[in-house]
């Protein structure tokens, strides 16, 4: 649909090998970078006009059709109509758009009465202990949350954080709070910021956000955190069973993609509980670019068997480490183990998120149904 020809590619070895299984990859369905919104000038559009134009017409009916909507999104979302399909998609606003406003509202109001029934600086003789220790965990974690990026670092917006997660933590007693759950926030965050500025996070002022707005922001954050956490219920559980269910089936993908790759990272005494936990802990939050995260999470919130998350998310992780595969070759333990640990990831092209999206997507064609 949109000439990409321009785009850069990655000038490290990294980019120049990809594995045959790539050339297999033929699917209406596969992922392409349309709605990828990076600030870089040399980077691709960010909004490809025939796309957009398909998402203005899904969007303009009375009642959206979800399995069309869903299907689009599979491809990107351009970051104009981003916010509104992530929330149609996650079910916080209805597919009747005679709805939204009301709905809307409504959940306005019952995020303004949870603010007030767990206010953060209550006096702690109304706290339990674990609601005590709770707080105390998620006000370090906020500081760490982003930390690269300067808006995070504003208080106001790390208020909006801590109230974000101590609510939810206590709404949710059987999880509580883990870390990693402060990551899971930052795309939301991202994407409603940004539509108040056109779908331009680069040009978010905070402080030019009236509090009705912002508090606005804050309701859908929450709204959908708690949507996808709904998502992977066992991931943060004691024990974790769904991360070590994820890390499990990415080791045995990649013995079977790649062996001689596995083979290089067993024989230097790389475990993948050393990098790969946080890969699946913090959904590759923290080893990407927010811009590409949201790419990614466009397909995952898109998933048609609502497992993006929790399936989907292995095969590109799979794709991401295989793409780097060639480079980690050449690597002795410990190097090998930092690169791992901090992928250079803020030199990938709108081609090598496609690269990754579409090779994720060959792994979940292929092995999908194997039991490992």
């Amino acid at each position: 649909d949109c000439d990409y020809s321009h785009t850069r590619s990655m000038s490290s070895p990294t980019s120049t090998s990809r594995l045959p299984i790539a050339q297999t990859r033929s699917s209406s369905r596969s992922p392409s970078r349309d709605g990828l919104d990076l600030s870089k000038a040399e980077q691709a559009p960010s909004v490809c006009p025939m796309r957009a134009s398909r998402f203005a017409k899904v969007l303009s009916v009375n009642s959206v059709d979800m399995d069309t909507l869903r299907k689009l999104s599979w491809s990107g979302v351009s970051s104009e109509q981003r916010a509104t399909v992530w929330l149609l998609m996650l079910q916080v606003l209805p597919a009747s758009s005679d709805q939204w406003a009301a709905t809307t509202q409504k959940r306005l109001a019952s995020y303004r009465d949870l603010v007030r029934q767990f206010p953060c600086d209550a006096d702690e003789s109304s706290q339990t202990s674990q609601m005590q220790a709770t707080l105390k965990q998620i006000r370090k974690d906020v500081p760490r949350t982003q930390p690269d990026i300067p808006l995070f670092q504003t208080p106001r917006l790390q208020e909006m954080i801590l109230r974000i997660l101590y609510i939810w933590s206590i709404r949710h007693p059987a999880t509580g709070y883990v870390q990693g759950i402060n990551d899971m926030l930052t795309p939301f965050i991202f994407v409603f910021l940004s539509d108040v500025f056109s779908g331009k996070f680069q040009d978010v002022k905070i402080e030019t956000i009236n509090d009705d707005g912002f508090e606005m922001i804050e309701s859908k954050c929450f709204f959908c955190l708690t949507k996808v956490l709904e998502m992977v219920p066992d991931m943060y559980l004691f024990g974790q069973p769904g991360i070590q269910r994820m890390l499990f089936r990415f080791e045995q993908l990649i013995k079977r993609i790649d062996a001689v790759l596995y083979k290089h990272l067993t024989d230097q005494g790389v475990q993948f509980m050393q990098f790969a936990f946080r890969w699946m802990n913090c959904f590759l939050i923290r080893e990407l670019p927010l811009e590409v995260v949201v790419r990614f999470w466009d397909s995952y919130i898109g998933d048609e068997s609502n497992s993006g998350f929790t399936s989907f998310h292995v095969y590109i992780s799979a794709a991401l480490l295989t793409f780097y595969a060639p480079h980690l070759k050449t690597l002795e333990f410990p190097d090998l183990l930092l690169f791992l640990q901090g992928l250079p990831t803020k030199e990938l092209s709108f081609r090598d998120v496609e690269s990754i999206l579409s090779q994720g997507f060959v792994y979940q064609s292929i092995f999908n149904n194997t039991k490992f």
